[in-house]
């Protein structure tokens, strides 16, 4: 079992359907399948239902989910935490102006920034 089988995961039951989820994790469908197909045996359960069109978590992957949601969360925890020892500051920014407002060069202020 690997992280990207466990993003992949996660992926498919959001998306609830195996092109979606390829195309979300920037893989070919064949991959993510074959990932998935490999972590079921390994696991020895089938972790998804597959229907007609769209896939749904069993219960064993309904369990799986909650500890590769839990796994990755820290995982991005610990590279923010690693990131901000070190100094460098990262996260997420969210921009807006108001168009009326022209007088204002937010390009420049962000190249500031």
């Amino acid at each position: 079992m690997n992280l990207k089988q466990l993003e992949f995961a996660v992926a498919l039951a959001e998306e609830g359907n195996f092109t979606r989820a390829a195309e979300r994790c920037h893989v070919v469908q064949s991959a993510l399948s074959h990932q998935i197909a490999h972590l079921e045996q390994e696991l020895g359960a089938t972790l998804f239902e597959r229907l007609p069109r769209q896939v749904r978590a069993t219960a064993a992957g309904e369990t799986l989910l909650v500890h590769a949601r839990q796994v990755l969360a820290s995982l991005r925890h610990l590279r923010a935490d690693v990131a901000a020892v070190s100094g460098e500051v990262r996260g997420l920014l969210a921009i807006g102006q108001i168009s009326s407002l022209t007088d204002i060069d937010v390009v420049a202020m962000l190249a500031a920034f």
